[in-house]
Order: structure tokens, then C-alpha cells, then sequence
């Protein structure tokens, strides 16, 4: 008779999913825990893939993305003994969470929701630059920075865009750990020392420094979108020791504004090390409610 360890019988969960806005025909890497004795993994539009392959660890499995063309939704991962659901929307990129996919008017490649200022990065849609995009995207190039340098408005040091009518004032009684903002990455060259400062108004921000923490203290996406997610209650109010350095948000009546319109930036700034070279891009930032 064959056993299966007991281990193998625990619910699988899900932690990441390696780029959420991947496209047709890639590679999905679903990462997380017990992901064993998978039946099937559910898509949008109620597609179904059991071509999937995983680790002995059961810490990840992957599959070829099927066309999911405008469906967006969860991800399940169905197993023999449970099954798990994703904390965000997969092929997110043009629905009402999205704050900013880059794409105008009149642009090609997905349905616009722009809301750019016009400043403070390259906006492209240069597939050579970064493989993978589905439209336009943000380019933040630049290098030669001294150490504590904090000024963000100077060689595409920044992302800055328009105040987005959104959500209904009705929001502002949920929690901020409701939330999150998610949007994707690509890195051109490692990421070493610039401290990119995720802003909500002017009021909270999210001191984010990936390469903090990694082998080597550097962050390389391999020139690959990769999928970050922020819960809005890791967000936290500027105070006299700097941006971000204050109390958590709590209730996203802190985060939005009465009218439902939110307000969201992000810079780079150096801290006790100069920039030599950074070199990396964003698209698609969505508000998504994690819980």
C-alpha cells in the first residue's frame, strides 16, 4: 500500500505570485507552502491548467499562462486536500483597481488608465528595454547621485501622477490591512542603494529598500517583471524623523480622500551611500483589497 506522508495532506496556501500581470504564454511561478498533489489551477473566465509542474519542497509551481484576454480574477490553486486563492487579481492591468498602466487615448496594447503628470520618468513602451510590458510603462534612469541627496525632482528620480477618483467615500471606514498596493518591477541593473520612497499624499509613505536584507544587499529582478505587493498598512506618517517614519495607517480614511479621490507618488532619494547607476521600470500601481 502505498502512504502518503503526512506532510503531503496539509491545505496548500499561496504567499506570491512571481509577475501577476504575466503574459500569454509565459511561465506563471506561483509561490507558497504544501503546493503538493495539485488537481488543477483555476484561472479568470473559468479556464482550467493541469499541465503544472512544482517542487519537491512544495514551495512553488508554475504553468504556462493561457490567453486570458480581458478576464481578470483570482488565482486557486485546487489540491487533494484543499485548495488556496491568491490575495490579488491576476491580469490586473486595465480594470477600475488600476491607478496607472501608463497607456493614453489612443494608444495600443490595453485600455487606458493613464494619470500621469508628465514628468519625472521616461514614459515608453520599448519592448527591447524591458521584455514583457503590455503597453507603456515608467523608466527611471539615472546615476552620479552623492550620498544624502534628496532631490527627487532631478534626473527621472520620480513618478508622480494625477489624483485618481476611484473609490466611494464609503471606503474610508475599512481598514488600511484591507488593502494593498501592488504593481510590477523590472531591473535593468542591480538595485544597491537608492531608497525609493512609496508616497500616499504627503502625509504617509513606505520607506522601500529591497536590496536590504539580500545576498549582497542587491536587488536584480534577472530583467524580469516581477509583481510587489505593499498591504496600505504598512504605510506610515511622516514625522520629524523623516518620511515615513511615523505611526502605521490604520484606517483608510487616513489614506483617501472625502471624495474618494487618492493621491500616489513615488521617489528616489540617496541616504549614507552615493548612486553610481540605477536603472529600472514600473507599470501597472492598483489599489486591490487583499482580505
Amino acid at each position: 500500500m502505498r502512504c502518503i506522508p503526512l506532510r503531503w495532506k496539509s491545505p496548500p496556501s499561496i504567499f506570491a505570485i512571481h509577475n501577476e500581470n504575466a503574459l500569454p504564454g509565459d511561465s506563471m511561478i506561483v509561490y507558497g507552502s504544501a503546493l503538493w498533489l495539485i488537481e488543477k489551477i483555476t484561472l479568470p473566465g473559468g479556464r482550467e491548467v493541469t499541465d503544472i509542474k512544482g517542487n519537491l519542497e512544495g514551495t512553488r509551481v508554475a504553468f504556462i499562462l493561457p490567453d486570458l484576454g480581458n478576464d481578470t480574477g483570482r488565482l486557486t490553486v485546487v489540491a487533494k486536500y484543499g485548495s488556496a486563492t491568491n490575495d490579488g487579481p491576476i491580469n490586473d492591468h486595465q480594470s477600475g483597481d488600476v491607478l496607472s498602466n501608463l497607456t493614453n487615448w489612443g494608444e495600443t496594447g490595453e485600455e487606458p488608465r493613464f494619470n500621469w503628470s508628465y514628468w519625472g520618468a521616461v514614459r515608453t513602451n520599448d519592448a527591447a528595454k524591458f521584455p514583457g510590458t503590455k503597453g507603456y510603462y515608467l523608466n527611471n534612469v539615472f546615476g552620479g547621485v552623492t550620498k544624502e541627496n534628496g532631490a527627487w525632482w532631478e534626473g527621472n528620480r520620480s513618478g508622480n501622477f494625477d489624483s485618481t477618483a476611484m473609490f466611494s467615500p464609503a471606503i474610508r471606514s475599512r481598514q488600511a490591512s484591507d488593502y494593498a498596493l501592488k504593481f510590477e518591477v523590472s531591473t535593468k541593473e542591480p538595485w544597491t542603494t537608492a531608497l525609493c520612497l512609496l508616497r500616499i499624499s504627503d502625509k504617509y509613505a513606505v520607506r522601500w529598500e529591497p536590496f536590504k536584507g539580500t545576498s549582497g544587499n542587491s536587488y536584480h529582478t534577472d530583467h524580469q517583471w516581477v509583481t510587489i505587493t505593499v498591504p496600505l498598512s504598512a504605510f506610515r506618517a511622516n514625522n520629524g524623523d523623516g518620511e515615513g517614519m511615523g505611526a502605521n495607517a490604520m484606517s483608510m480614511s487616513e489614506l483617501v480622500l472625502p471624495d474618494g479621490r487618492f493621491v500616489f507618488g513615488y521617489r528616489f532619494i540617496s541616504t549614507d551611500k552615493p548612486i553610481d547607476i540605477f536603472n529600472a521600470a514600473f507599470d501597472n500601481f492598483r489599489i486591490v483589497k487583499i482580505k
